[in-house]
């Protein structure tokens, strides 16, 4: 049960609580040298600019070319992902896309899918994330064009077997059963529904009953509706002939029909939620934190001064202003961290921590005020340099 609290004084922020390719240039200076007397020349970096090219179907591909060993690697993205999912079904993305991998294709079972695999070898992954279907392809590069096309088996044409749809969602059920095992992971959902609401679809979470309405014709329709050629991009990386490549590419995936899905409304992110401080009690030893606030869109123009400013915040690991203040210094935390994040609508400004049930609010205390002198203060001209 949550329990909400009146606001502490200060930083407007929520908090959710559980009481639970570059070179390196040679060193200047003599070896045997003190380090704070070592100086280097400037780092040169050359970013190499991939090739790319489009089937007719909508495909778009990027082609990189790297010879320095004999892998070859494909990842690809296709605009789909959880936030669509019907409230009745959340959870299809995440099952649909687990079973294009394990499910088989129309050619292969499972076990032949598996086995194959293992034989040639090469790694095949998919899964979805908020707004995403992503996956990648990893082989070397004498077996890459038979793994490819089970690859293509998985996009194009999915098996979705039905005694592996039933153990995925087995397995599903029962992490879903485990959620609030964790009291990290309690205070992260609750922080999200907090900042979101509950009825988002940025914060909407599976249940045994959602995965339980799924049937394979739910998948089947997944697949058809978001998985096409003009829905994705694919990207080649490793040691190939781009000639070739080509060829490959367009005979193993010219033939796929679709164009760009046509997805569902998703309503934007509303700023309304007012600060405060909300329990979820359980009888334990150690308190799980998350606090802040609402963060900045992926395309925001301030993104990367922001990815320096997390890291000398609280994503430098033990360089982190949180970490050498409320850890090293004050011993108040097991673990502290936190930026702000980016999304394709409003990501998290989130910082967690897990510390003593007796410090917890000394702990809030401290994570406060390092945030409010680094807001008021701004870094130091070391700290941008560090980072």
């Amino acid at each position: 049960m949550m329990r909400r609290l009146p606001i502490l004084p200060a930083l407007a922020t929520v908090l959710a609580l559980t009481s639970t390719a570059w070179a390196a240039p040679a060193a200047a200076t003599a070896p045997g040298a003190e380090p704070g007397a070592l100086t280097f020349a400037p780092l040169r970096i050359a970013l190499p600019q991939p090739e790319t090219f489009a089937l007719r179907n909508g495909l778009v591909v990027y082609l990189l070319r790297d010879q320095e060993l004999p892998i070859v690697d494909l990842s690809f993205f296709v605009h789909a992902g959880s936030i669509y999912d019907p409230p009745s079904m959340a959870g299809l993305a995440s099952l649909a896309t687990h079973l294009m991998r394990t499910g088989g294709t129309r050619v292969m079972t499972p076990d032949q899918v598996d086995e194959t695999l293992e034989t040639l070898p090469a790694e095949i992954e998919i899964s979805a994330a908020s707004d995403s279907v992503s996956g990648s392809l990893s082989c070397i590069k004498g077996q890459f064009a038979p793994a490819l096309k089970i690859l293509a088996g998985m996009l194009r044409e999915p098996r979705f077997d039905a005694g592996r749809i039933e153990v995925e969602k087995a397995q599903i059920a029962e992490g879903i059963r485990r959620r609030w095992d964790d009291p990290g992971s309690i205070a992260t959902i609750n922080f999200r529904n907090l900042i979101y609401g509950a009825d988002s679809p940025w914060a909407r979470l599976d249940t045994e009953a959602t995965i339980g309405r799924i049937g394979r014709d739910d998948l089947v329709a997944f697949a058809r509706r978001y998985v096409m050629p003009g829905n994705t991009m694919m990207a080649v990386s490793g040691d190939f002939d781009p000639t070739e490549m080509k060829r490959l590419l367009k005979e193993t995936f010219g033939g796929w029909k679709g164009g760009r899905a046509v997805l569902p409304p998703v309503p934007k992110i509303r700023d309304t939620v007012s600060a405060g401080v909300s329990l979820i009690e359980r009888p334990l030893q150690q308190s799980s934190l998350a606090l802040g606030h609402l963060g900045i869109t992926r395309f925001d123009p301030d993104k990367f001064p922001l990815f320096l400013l997390n890291y000398i915040l609280g994503e430098g690991d033990f360089s982190s202003r949180l970490m050498k203040e409320v850890r090293s210094s004050r011993g108040l935390a097991y673990s502290v961290g936190g930026g702000v994040g980016t999304d394709s609508d409003r990501g998290l400004f989130e910082i967690t921590s897990r510390t003593r049930a007796n410090a917890t609010v000394e702990a809030i205390q401290a994570i406060r005020e390092v945030v409010t002198r680094l807001r008021d203060e701004g870094p130091t001209e070391e700290e941008i340099r560090q980072a």
